[in-house]
């Protein structure tokens, strides 16, 4: 079964798209919001952000394990195989391997986060 839904990008505006690319915008929010900041959901997103600017203090067991646990929830579509941080000078890189429950089909989420 095939998922449509419309998505919308700065550069070319909105439009439609399907399962993989759906479920990485969602990825994207779900990490991307800190909780409480959703109205009405005050639990939706992530310590992402939190736990990326206090890297000294963290173990990255926990920035997994928070990774892991709210995508699961928030996107039932999908299982997290594996995920990573790396940092850089001012920069992170969060990388994602999840698997489409549907069809087991593996793909990735990849992004780059200033710190």
């Amino acid at each position: 079964m095939t998922i449509k839904g419309i998505s919308f990008k700065q550069d070319s505006g909105i439009q439609t798209n399907t399962d993989q690319h759906l479920i990485l915008e969602r990825v994207a929010r779900i990490i991307m919001t800190f909780p409480g900041e959703r109205v009405n959901n005050p639990e939706f997103g992530s310590l992402l952000e939190k736990y990326l600017f206090q890297r000294e203090t963290v173990l990255e067991q926990h920035v997994k394990s928070e990774l892991k646990a709210k995508i699961e929830k928030y996107e039932p579509r999908v299982y997290v195989s594996t995920s990573s941080v790396s940092y850089s000078e001012h920069t992170a890189t969060v990388n994602i391997n999840l698997i489409m429950k549907s069809d087991l089909t593996e793909f990735s989420f990849e992004t780059v986060i200033g710190i």
